[in-house]
């Protein structure tokens, strides 16, 4: 998986934004055995998406297929998924207290269930902006640094498995600057 990312970041591929259902694949079991996940998407470069400014993807239903298909339309979108971004709760945003104030603050507004849903994503997703920047490129890019790191490096004297801690990546960080 990281090497399609790795992928998508070289080649510079964006998903196009979709309206309709999150997911594109269901297992088709019912009962409580039933399974969802986004596996299919839409993607571009900036060179196309420039040239077609307005296109958005619509997750359609299907009746044969556990994939429900995508329709790539190049026109502007409308209805209330347009120009929604996806969001993706972080595990490790739940370490910080400011993370339990903003969920707190958010469901306790007397609001309607999906207005405090939509709100905490909101305010969420500005905090973590705010607080951590993009983590996610930061990861990649300090994956690269120490990868390069480890192809600089004599194999006998360290090891991928060497870095299972904190301790050693701050012991390989050290070997790395004496040498």
């Amino acid at each position: 998986m990281d090497n399609f990312r790795e992928v998508l970041e070289v080649c510079g591929l964006k998903e196009i934004q979709s309206m309709g259902p999150w997911f594109t694949w269901k297992n088709n079991r019912r009962g409580g055995n039933e399974i969802f996940e986004k596996l299919d998407r839409v993607l571009a470069n900036d060179k196309w998406d420039a040239m077609f400014p307005d296109a958005g993807v619509s997750v359609l239903t299907a009746s044969i297929s556990d994939h429900l298909p995508l329709m790539l339309n190049t026109q502007k979108l409308t209805g209330w998924h347009a120009g929604v971004k996806g969001f993706k709760f972080e595990n490790f945003w739940t370490g910080s207290l400011e993370c339990f104030e903003i969920v707190k603050q958010c469901w306790n507004s007397n609001q309607s269930w999906n207005e405090n849903v939509f709100g905490a994503q909101n305010k969420l997703a500005k905090w973590s902006k705010e607080e951590f920047g993009s983590i996610h490129s930061r990861i990649r890019r300090n994956q690269r640094v120490l990868q390069d790191l480890l192809n600089d490096h004599d194999p006998r004297i360290l090891s991928a498995p060497d870095f299972g801690d904190a301790s050693s990546l701050s012991a390989f960080a050290a070997l790395a600057k004496a040498s």
